[in-house]
């Protein structure tokens, strides 16, 4: 995790949930948390959006991993319409389903392995869109977001910084 104040949750007595895909990104994200956090305050969440044919053994491995760390899982299958958006559908039902295991679990924190190379794909994509400023400013490492039962979930990016 980067040394930079801004990019940890200030106080370890709050809940933290890691979203976990299983990628490298993540994994490392989730090590740097375990190690800097008391494991009964990590919730390692998966969403399976079932677009990969490896999706089920994506879930096991990320399963088994919040096991070999000591911590929480729990996931969510979400079932997303064949469409020609389908990449934003499954980020607004990944958000959404996050949020709500963020809910159910009453954590405060929710952090995201997203990095540097995923900030320059987002402002080039963008920018190929012709995008203003505001979506040239690619993704934040910090931001608030409501669940659905208007609990208020601080979101981090911890390696953009």
């Amino acid at each position: 995790m980067a040394s930079s104040k801004k990019s940890k949750p200030k106080t370890q007595a709050k809940r933290i949930g890691v979203a976990l895909s299983g990628g490298l990104d993540s994994v490392v994200l989730l090590d740097a948390v375990c190690k800097a956090y008391p494991h009964d305050a990590v919730y390692a969440l998966h969403v399976h959006h079932g677009l990969q044919t490896q999706a089920d053994e994506w879930l096991l491995f990320c399963e088994r991993l919040a096991k070999r760390y000591h911590v929480d899982f729990d996931f969510r299958l979400v079932h997303l319409p064949i469409t020609a958006n389908l990449e934003a559908h499954a980020r607004q039902a990944r958000y959404e389903a996050l949020l709500g295991l963020c809910d159910q679990h009453q954590l405060d924190h929710l952090l995201f392995a997203h990095h540097q190379h995923d900030q320059a794909e987002t402002v080039l994509l963008q920018l190929l869109r012709g995008a203003g400023p505001a979506g040239l400013a690619g993704i934040p490492p910090h931001k608030e977001l409501q669940t659905p039962n208007g609990r208020t979930v601080q979101v981090w990016r911890p390696l953009l910084e």
